[in-house]
């Protein structure tokens, strides 16, 4: 995947995350739809399930995690940031 470490949250490759409201996942998105997965696990069981993923923010520590989750994604835009800048996203 295509990683890129964010350091601010202004960037404009973060808009998609917080400017999708929850509800729209099941109104404005029919199938298949949009979601986020927060956890590793789930996040393992969508792309099992055959479910692609459209971008990725994680925390710098779980960037290990990269490799294994989205080898089979090389376009994948991939975002990580710290934990205290994380939270202050939503």
């Amino acid at each position: 995947p295509q990683i890129k470490k964010i350091t601010d949250l202004t960037a404009p490759e973060l808009d998609f995350f917080p400017d999708i409201p929850v509800p729209a996942f099941h109104i404005n998105e029919p199938k298949p739809g949009i979601f986020i997965a927060e956890s590793p696990n789930v996040i393992e069981r969508a792309l099992n399930a055959g479910y692609e993923p459209l971008a990725v923010l994680i925390e710098e520590n779980g960037d290990d995690l990269i490799p294994k989750l989205f080898f089979a994604y090389p376009e994948l835009p991939v975002y990580t940031a710290k934990f205290d800048l994380l939270t202050n996203l939503t």
